[in-house]
């Protein structure tokens, strides 16, 4: 068969299902596939009738032939639509969205109108299988590639998008973002601001922006209930009660006027609540009287607790204290009316017992309270029932406002302090969500920090106050200071001695705290005996292991090792040993040169120790290997360590110690590239003169000299020119042009004579000359050209006027420069 015949036959086919010939048409497409199996319009017409002829297993294995053939093509693609629409095919639900899909990418750019047509028909597929997230993304790709926007059909479907949305409590953020996209397209309609000021309603509370909707909305429609309703709930939000009853009033007679909420009932009731809140708010007699009254008027109110909450707190206002009992009999769950009774022992009856009683369970009932929960502390505080620092467990959860007004103060610092630390001595606690909260999210120790910097300023005679900021910068990780608070608080440890001697030692706290100033003191003989008394009466499993590791620490300072190996075995053997004591005889084991001993108390610190830190662990690993004599271990496991965690600065600079000092052939290299990283940082000009790149490079040489002692200053130079070199590049390269232009005007002032800084300001120089492809003046060009040639022996120096050439087509410029480069 000819391909001729081919076409004739295709003809053919096409008549006869122009002529409704469907049986004809397929005899004729078989007789076509005979000769060209592949042939895709044979195919689609093959699908085509008998689609018509109801068999639409034939026709789709025939258009999904022809889409395999050619996916490219429309045709086979708009039968199985077709098909999949009119028929109840098994595979319609499943295959006809991914075909509405591949329509879409055929249609987005050769026709708008079919493409929104199929768009329109995907959501609808969506909705009724109730597709959600395929729903609402096909609706937003209809929104952006609709053809005509803004026009009538776009503003119905970002209708109907929304109408969508609103049905979805989770897609708050998406329902936001679609009113605010409809409001920018199209700022004169007024639905897309009902929608989302009845959102924001509903949420219970408004952000200005949300004001700012709620007002554009009352200046279209002064009448508008959601404006209105949306306006005095941020007026009493913002405490302006009689601004919130004006506009919750002006809303009730418009209440028939809420647009497009529909729940009128439900919108008169929520305006009637809050209209009685700003009313309560106001507290006077008159507006009490007209909180009943409007609280009344709430449909079904005697059977909803929380309104009988409300109209006892008016009463309560009113001096009805009866009343105001019953509401808070009703519902002992309500937190704010047990806040409010508080404030009216407080304040009217005096009692202020009473009064932190109300405020107490208010807090219990709803711990978000600030109100009750700050007043509850100022009372405990005041009736001298709780200490400061112990106030902070309340205050913690409190508006963070409210605690650092309390650390501001004397007291307050202190107290803070010691909640801080001896919160962050129980690691046990480490793993829960209080501590997550109280430590981490309020940031608890930079703030604890910060307060008793400035503290010990003020008051220099207070060995707790140095002790705990010492505490808190060890967790910092600030060493040196924390060794330079530690140090303060020495010179007043004989007061705390005598301070201890002079009263009767039995609580188990104070002979602990009276051994713990011996040893500080450095008495260690008698701080042996205070613990070894307080081991004698100690009941708490935990206590007594952290009783026999200070023991032990005490009996090594006395050099008793063996004494102390066996204070802390017998602590390994609890049932709970302390990492502490862990970590203790590990380090003892180090110290006494017994590898078997610090291996084995490893493994028991890692099994017994929840957070371990990846620092110590390695540490004391590097240390075992080292105590071995395996030199290549130690270097490993200190490579473990950083590639475990990159991020942590302490296991790279470990890593750079156990190099320098295990890996001897290596050291002189490692020390090398720790001075390219100094300098690359700027640690050149650090205030740590210890720690600069120069005197990396003197421990380079002092490791491995060489005869040339002006080796390690020109390395020096070396690396201040790459450094420089490589800042300036990253500069250009993110367009900061007069950054670059700045450090090497900089350098050069330091020390002119440097031809290569001068060719690397020259690039900067001519860079946006360059770029703009114009012809750099003779001036420029001739300069550029001298410091080329004073760094004729430098690559990118000729690469420049290599691409100055490039640039403005100078043919003999390009090659000559390019031989001279080359060269």
């Amino acid at each position: 068969m000819s391909s001729k015949e081919v076409k004739t036959a295709l003809k053919s086919a096409r008549d006869a299902i122009r002529n409704k010939e469907y049986k004809e048409a397929l005899k004729h497409c078989k007789t076509v596939l005979k000769q060209e199996k592949n042939n895709y319009n044979a195919w689609v017409f093959i699908g085509v009738a008998a689609a018509e002829l109801e068999q639409p297993d034939q026709a789709q294995g025939a258009y999904k032939k022809a889409a395999e053939l050619e996916p490219d093509q429309l045709l086979a693609w708009q039968g199985l639509a077709s098909l999949y629409e009119k028929c109840n095919h098994i595979n319609a639900k499943d295959d006809l969205p991914g075909v509405y899909q591949k329509l879409l990418d055929l249609y987005e750019s050769v026709d708008k109108q079919k493409w929104c047509d199929v768009c329109k028909k995907l959501v609808d597929l969506y909705y009724q299988e109730k597709k959600h997230v395929e729903l609402l993304t096909a609706f937003e790709n209809a929104l952006c590639l609709s053809d005509k926007i803004p026009s009538e059909d776009h503003q119905v479907l970002y209708k109907h998008f929304i109408q969508c949305l609103s049905k979805f409590p989770h897609e708050t953020a998406r329902l936001k973002k679609a009113c605010e996209g409809m409001i920018n397209v199209y700022p004169t309609v007024q639905y897309p601001l009902e929608v989302l000021c009845l959102h924001l309603i509903e949420s219970g509370s408004l952000t200005d922006e949300g004001e700012q909707y709620c007002c554009r909305l009352v200046e279209m429609d002064p009448q508008s209930g959601a404006g209105l309703i949306g306006l005095g709930i941020k007026a009493l939000q913002d405490k302006k009660y009689e601004d919130a009853v004006r506009y919750l009033t002006e809303a009730l007679k418009n209440i028939d006027n809420l647009g497009v909420s529909g729940g009128r009932l439900h919108q008169k009731n929520l305006c009637l609540r809050l209209k009685a809140e700003a009313l309560i708010k106001l507290s006077d007699y008159e507006s009490s009287e007209e909180a009943i009254r409007t609280l009344d008027q709430v449909s079904d109110a005697n059977n909803i607790p929380g309104l009988l909450v409300l109209k006892g707190l008016a009463y309560l206002n009113k001096g009805s204290l009866d009343e105001a009992s019953k509401a808070a009999k009703l519902d002992t769950y309500m937190g704010k009316v047990f806040c409010y009774l508080g404030h009216y022992y407080k304040d009217v009856v005096g009692d202020k017992n009473r009064a932190r009683g109300c405020y107490r369970k208010a807090f219990e009932l709803d711990d978000t309270d600030a109100e009750s929960g700050a007043a509850a502390v100022d009372l405990s505080v005041e009736l001298e029932e709780m200490q400061a620092h112990e106030a902070f467990k309340m205050a913690q959860s409190l508006d963070p406002s409210y605690l650092m007004c309390w650390i501001g103060q004397t007291e307050g610092a202190i107290g803070y302090a010691y909640w801080v630390c001896t919160t962050l001595q129980d690691k046990s606690s480490r793993d829960t969500e209080l501590y997550r909260y109280h430590i981490l999210q309020m940031n608890a120790v930079p703030a604890a920090h910060v307060v008793l910097s400035k503290y010990v300023e003020r008051i220099q005679n207070y060995a707790p106050a140095f002790t705990m900021l010492g505490y808190l910068n060890e967790h910092l990780q600030l060493k040196k200071e924390a060794a330079n608070a530690y140090q303060s608080s020495i010179g007043e440890y004989d007061k705390a001695i005598q301070a201890f001697k002079s009263t009767p030692l039995e609580d188990l706290e104070d002979i602990i705290g009276f051994a713990l100033a011996l040893f500080m003191k450095g008495v260690y003989k008698e701080s042996s005996k205070a613990y070894e008394r307080a081991l004698a009466i100690v009941e708490l499993e935990q206590d007594k292991a952290h009783i026999l590791t200070a023991l032990a620490i005490a009996e090594y300072k006395q050099g008793k090792m063996d004494v102390a190996k066996t204070l802390l075995f017998k602590c390994s053997i609890l049932k709970e040993p302390t990492v502490e004591s862990l970590q203790a005889l590990c380090a003892l084991g180090l110290a006494m040169q017994d590898a078997t001993l610090s291996k084995a108390a490893l493994n028991e610190l890692v099994k017994h120790s929840k957070q371990n830190s990846d620092y110590q662990r390695s540490l004391l690993t590097s240390a075992i290997y080292a105590l071995q004599g395996r030199s290549v271990a130690v270097q490993r496991q200190a490579s473990r360590a950083v590639h475990s965690n990159p991020a942590d600065p302490a296991l790279w600079s470990l890593l750079s110690r156990v190099v320098a000092q295990y890996t001897q052939r290596n050291a002189k290299k490692a020390l090398l590239y720790t001075a390219v990283n100094q300098l690359a940082m700027g640690s050149n000009s650090a205030e740590d003169e210890k720690n600069t790149a120069l005197k990396t490079i003197q421990k380079a040489a002092l490791l491995s000299p060489v005869k040339d002692k002006g080796f390690y200053e020109n390395y020096n130079q070396s690396l201040e020119r790459w450094s420089l070199s490589q800042a300036v590049t990253g500069l250009i390269d993110t367009g900061r042009i007069s950054e670059a232009e700045a450090l090497c005007t900089k350098s050069l002032k330091s020390n002119p004579d440097q031809p290569a800084v001068v060719l690397l300001l020259r690039q900067v120089q001519c860079k946006p000359l360059l770029e703009s492809r114009k012809p750099l003046p003779d001036a420029v060009l001739e300069e550029l050209q001298k410091t080329v040639m004073s760094n004729s022996t430098s690559v990118p120096a000729w690469q420049v006027l290599v691409n100055n050439a490039k640039t403005h087509g100078d043919a003999r410029a390009l090659e000559l420069n390019q031989k001279l480069s080359s060269q």
